[in-house]
């Protein structure tokens, strides 16, 4: 007979497959390791494209000098007033939709008294040439397919 304070893991007596903590932390293979290792740069990685990539589009296309075009036809545009937060201004701005180059935004030299009649302007139908940033330029496969909006420099009407 086995004395009262022993053991018995025998699977009969109820203990099999009970852990005993031994005071050590379990130990990780290298393959593990270098797992864990390759993930969290990943995710530091994702992390620093996602927010750093955009501030620089951002203040490469804020340089006039960086500018690209795109023709475009428009279906709809709508002059508005886009109140902002503590953290966004506001601003007046003409959001313009298109067939074929997505959402577009035009906010340089709109105000009050003259974004209903750039909105009339952007006749729906009509083909116009944008200037956007180059940097915006480069990123539209993806902004397009996101639905993304584009911020607009300029435009002109094609024929």
């Amino acid at each position: 007979m086995q004395p009262e304070n022993e053991m018995n893991d025998s699977p009969s007596a109820g203990h099999a497959g009970r852990h005993r903590p031994t005071g050590k932390p379990p130990v990780l293979g290298r393959g593990k390791v270098w797992f864990l290792r390759t993930v969290i740069l990943g995710v530091v990685f994702l992390g620093l494209l996602l927010v750093a990539g955009p501030l620089t589009i951002t203040a490469w296309d804020s340089n006039d000098s960086h500018r690209a075009s795109i023709a475009c036809t428009v279906t709809e545009a709508n002059g508005r007033y886009e109140h902002g937060s503590s953290k966004t201004p506001s601003y007046w701005g003409v959001n313009i939709k298109t067939s074929d180059c997505s959402q577009l935004l035009l906010i340089r030299g709109i105000d009050e008294s003259n974004n209903e009649a750039v909105e009339s302007e952007l006749a729906p139908g009509s083909r116009f040439s944008f200037e956007i940033g180059e940097g915006a330029n480069s990123m539209r496969w993806l902004t397009v397919r996101l639905g993304m909006t584009t911020e607009v420099f300029s435009f002109e009407k094609i024929g």
